[in-house]
């Protein structure tokens, strides 16, 4: 299966909790499936993470959303009713290449990871998630 990963972190075995979780995911399925991972991260991510994630993945594309951004977002989401978290990791840069991948690629399956990422199923063209 041709798998696409949406994370709001980028994945590493070093750091714990979600980033772990998702790593060892992607991991395990590495085995016998074709992982692309689509993920936000604050700031350039170090060499030596990416090369570790490269091992696992057939194609890995990091938007990097900055913090201020973030924070501008969740400033203008105050009054939603979605929650602050879809609104802290929105970016209109990792939706359009989001819309190019999908576009580019057939996709048997997509892993939005947590709510975070439920924002970005629209441009996902009912793809099975």
């Amino acid at each position: 299966m041709n798998i696409l990963f949406l994370t709001s972190r980028v994945p590493s075995h070093p750091i714990g909790g979600i980033q772990l979780r998702v790593f060892n995911f992607i991991k395990a399925l590495s085995h016998e499936h074709d992982v692309t991972l689509m993920s936000l991260a604050e700031r350039a991510v170090p060499h030596e993470q990416l090369q570790e994630l490269k091992r696992y993945v057939q194609r890995l594309e990091i938007i990097v959303l900055p913090r201020y951004r973030s924070y501008w977002n969740c400033l203008r989401g105050l009054f939603s009713v979605k929650p602050l978290q879809v609104h802290y990791y929105q970016s209109s840069i990792f939706r359009r290449r989001l819309q190019e991948l999908v576009h580019d690629d057939r996709f048997d399956l997509i892993y939005l990871h947590l709510i975070r990422m439920a924002e970005y199923d629209g441009v996902l063209n009912g793809a099975p998630k």
